[in-house]
């Protein structure tokens, strides 16, 4: 896990990440 992938801190797009990964990732954690 990535610290610039925690919710609030880091937005898609910003990481390098793109946003269905984030969503997921955020539905994974949820």
């Amino acid at each position: 896990m990535s610290t610039r992938r925690q919710p609030g801190g880091g937005q898609p797009g910003m990481g390098g990440d793109e946003p269905e990964e984030l969503e997921k990732l955020f539905l994974s954690l949820a």
